[in-house]
């Protein structure tokens, strides 16, 4: 199972949500530093490292 299929399958359990976005924006950080990692190169782009999600669920309101 991917990382981005692994997130949505744990919120989903977890908050039951109304509306639930995941974006895989790791491409856009090909190029960058792994500052502080044991990775001294750069990031290629491939893989599951950056997302942006969003959710929406009655556990939030308030």
């Amino acid at each position: 199972m991917s990382i981005q299929a692994t997130m949505e399958d744990k919120l989903n359990k977890a908050f039951s949500p109304d509306r639930l976005v995941i974006i895989n924006e790791s491409h856009l950080h090909a190029g960058h530093h792994h500052h502080g990692s044991d990775h001294h190169g750069t990031y290629d782009g491939t893989g599951e490292t950056h997302f942006r999600v969003r959710v929406v669920a009655s556990a939030f309101a308030g």
